[in-house]
């Protein structure tokens, strides 16, 4: 085949990868509500293959909402309250098998786990604490939660799973009495969150803990020119990237954490006072979702290194040429393993609050193949 014919073979895969990509367009979707005139969603999580949504909707519910799952295929589904009153989720695990979160009553909140098609279990309570649990994640495969209880020291983080039960994971050196794990890797044995340390000068302002099962509770440091405060909020599905917030010399900023390179910020979006969270990132590391202030008040927030920190609603109305009129985008709160599925929370166009999802296509194949054909058209030129 020559050069001519090559370059023609390679238009008409381009051509054919092009139409794939515009088959599957972005889209940007909303959750909705449950019951008759109900009202309000919020979204926590979606799960790492961008499918399952979760978190919790108004409902006819007795304390008047529960946690919800949704796909884009069956839209908002309860998944009704247990023996409280209200629920809320929290965690998901690929496809949406499991999910998990709080089902909460007047005397307490009980973790719960909630397996198709309608199987709602709480978990119960660390052994010789009191009666409360909450769960914040679940493992991809669905068999590790995490999340806090009541316990013989304290309230203190918890790493839950099936059959051994709860196991404690105790405080950072130092400290005494709080403890809350806020996510776990796809295996289980990567557990991060916060905990008050010798460090912090107050109960419940922690700083940020990655655990292990060889290494235990460890700190991860702080920000330059900030104090012990610190949460992280999310991991990475290896466990190798952590992301939250912690104080800098600016403010309360956004960071992400690796064993190379320790904490680093990630800086503000313009206006507004100086303050960002990053509540997940992508398997790869190179995406960040977040809230952050901007000159017009608090807003979601995408994190790239080479776009640095970006609003979603530009974004989806800029790059991705959607419409989403009436619409503020308030948190992204979530974001697939692939990166190309972000969900967060915001105000619709009639002023309620409500969950959306935002799906982004794949460009990289039609770069790559772009590239190819400007390479192969300066050979033949020369």
């Amino acid at each position: 085949m020559n050069i001519v014919q090559s370059t023609r073979a390679i238009l008409i895969l381009v051509s054919a990868t092009v139409a794939s990509v515009s088959a599957g367009a972005p889209s940007f979707s909303h959750v909705g509500a449950l019951g008759p005139g109900a009202t309000g969603s919020l979204i926590n999580a979606v799960s790492p293959d961008g499918n399952v949504v979760v978190g919790f909707t108004n409902s006819p519910a007795p304390g008047g909402g529960e946690a919800f799952r949704w796909t884009p295929d069956t839209g908002i589904t309860g998944l009704g309250v247990g023996s409280g009153l209200q629920s809320v989720a929290y965690g998901v695990s690929t496809g949406g098998t499991v999910i998990t979160g709080d089902s909460i009553s007047i005397a307490n909140n009980q973790a719960f786990r909630w397996t198709p098609p309608s199987q709602f279990n709480v978990i119960g309570d660390i052994p010789g604490g009191g009666n409360t649990s909450l769960a914040r994640a679940v493992s991809a495969d669905g068999s590790t939660i995490v999340g806090q209880g009541n316990s013989p020291a304290g309230l203190e983080a918890y790493r839950w799973t099936q059959p051994d039960g709860f196991e404690r994971l105790e405080f950072l050196p130092g400290g005494s009495g709080f403890s809350l794990a806020l996510d776990v890797s796809a295996d289980g044995n990567v557990v991060v969150g916060e905990s008050d340390s010798a460090l912090a000068d107050c109960f419940a302002c922690p700083e940020a803990f990655r655990w292990t099962p060889d290494g235990g509770i460890q700190p991860l440091g702080d920000l330059p020119g900030g104090e012990f405060r610190s949460s992280a909020r999310g991991t990475s599905p290896d466990g190798n990237f952590i992301v939250g917030q912690g104080l800098s010399d600016q403010g309360l900023e956004a960071f992400v954490w690796t064993e190379q390179s320790g904490m680093v910020g990630l800086g503000d979006l313009p206006g507004g006072a100086f303050e960002s969270r990053a509540f997940a990132i992508s398997a790869d590391g190179s995406t960040i979702v977040g809230q952050a202030s901007a000159e017009n008040g608090v807003t979601a927030f995408l994190w790239t290194e080479s776009t640095g920190m970006i609003t979603v609603q530009s974004l989806i109305q800029n790059d991705l040429n959607l419409d989403i009129t009436g619409w503020t985008l308030i948190s992204a709160t979530d974001i697939s393993d692939d990166g190309l599925t972000i969900v967060g929370n915001g105000v619709n166009p009639a002023g309620q609050n409500e969950g959306w999802v935002l799906r982004v296509p794949e460009p990289t194949t039609v770069t790559i193949l772009a590239f190819f054909v400007i390479a192969i058209g300066r050979k033949t030129r020369r």
